[in-house]
């Protein structure tokens, strides 16, 4: 019977000189959604079918997003607002890896991706101040 795993323990990681041997973890992350994988769907319907038919096309882009309480003094945050300001570039394009722990043993998925979107959550009187982080993919999705 297969087992369910547990988002507990989950760990983001980034490679900024992506070179994949130096993983930082994210601090601080409520929570991740992890990259969608999408291919594109070409129709290859002819005019004798009788239902439409599709081919698999490549594989889209995708983000990959998380929360995290967000404190402008951690290293690792300013980490991350530092690969914003490098857009797209090569050098703000690094590799990001998703290590789910609970997962036997310890599956990673990685890939790499550059900082696309910062965004600051509502603040209230008795709140903790957080952002949502988007990374646009940019490679392959390996696992290992």
């Amino acid at each position: 019977m297969a087992s369910k795993l547990l988002g507990l323990g989950t760990v983001v990681g980034v490679d900024e000189n992506d070179g994949g041997s130096g993983f930082t973890t994210c601090t601080l992350l409520l929570n991740c959604t992890p990259p969608s994988r999408k291919r594109e769907r070409i129709d290859g319907t002819s005019l004798s079918d009788t239902l439409a038919t599709y081919e698999g096309g490549i594989e889209q882009h995708s983000e990959f997003t998380f929360t995290q309480f967000w404190e402008p003094e951690d290293t690792q945050h300013v980490s991350i607002d530092t690969l914003f300001a490098s857009g797209s570039l090569p050098a703000g394009k690094v590799l990001w890896n998703i290590t789910y722990t609970s997962a036997a043993p310890g599956t990673v998925d990685q890939f790499e991706g550059w900082v696309s979107d910062l965004e600051p959550q509502t603040i209230t009187v008795n709140g903790l101040v957080q952002r949502n982080v988007t990374i646009q993919r940019t490679s392959a999705i390996t696992r290992s």
